[in-house]
């Protein structure tokens, strides 16, 4: 991991892409805010101290280590009085697609398409604001490949909810379906031809 940039909290769990070729490390943040920054004294890694991003995932090329991309959701949706760390990233398994789950604390839940790791795309997100007792709190989200939604359309997204205030609105198990497009490889787009 020498060539992923910035600083980093803790890194909470990794995992690669469908053929192997990519990781993905998910920095849990200890930091505040949203997008998450960490405060650092003197440290080894860091001996000017002063304050950094963190609470991001990062791509990585599993054969090099070279760095293809990050990704933290307050870049995205920046919430005033939130934590959002990146927590518990997770792979979507058996499909054509390199699709990433993840939760964000108070930042809610996200699926991240990285079949292109140096372009991510967020395809699904579900995120409840304010912060606080009324908005989101998701610890962890996972991916489950059993029993499919209806025409097969969508991937089950199994969250947790509750962690910084579980006895104020805690909604506990949540389950989502993350309806996302289908995708179609084609050489070139046509839109007056409709290929």
């Amino acid at each position: 991991t020498g060539n992923i940039p910035g600083a980093i909290d803790f890194f909470h769990s990794a995992m690669f892409n469908n053929e192997a070729t990519v990781a993905n490390w998910v920095d849990e943040s200890f930091g505040n805010g949203c997008p998450t920054t960490t405060e650092y004294r003197s440290r080894p890694w860091n001996p000017a101290g002063g304050t950094h991003d963190t609470g991001r995932i990062f791509f990585t090329d599993v054969a090099t280590g070279g760095f293809f991309s990050e990704f933290q959701v307050g870049n995205l949706r920046p919430e005033e009085g939130a934590y959002c760390s990146a927590h518990m990233g997770m792979s979507v398994p058996n499909l054509e697609r390199d699709l990433l789950v993840n939760a964000w604390y108070m930042g809610g839940v996200d699926v991240i398409d990285f079949n292109n790791p140096t372009k991510l795309k967020e395809v699904a997100y579900y995120d409840i604001a304010p912060p606080g007792p009324a908005g989101s709190d998701n610890w962890s989200a996972y991916p489950y490949m059993g029993p499919r939604f209806p025409r097969g359309r969508g991937v089950p997204v199994y969250a947790t909810d509750g962690v910084h205030n579980p006895d104020l609105a805690s909604r506990g198990l949540v389950v989502f379906r993350t309806v996302m497009p289908r995708f179609r490889r084609v050489e070139f787009l046509n839109p007056q031809t409709m290929e």
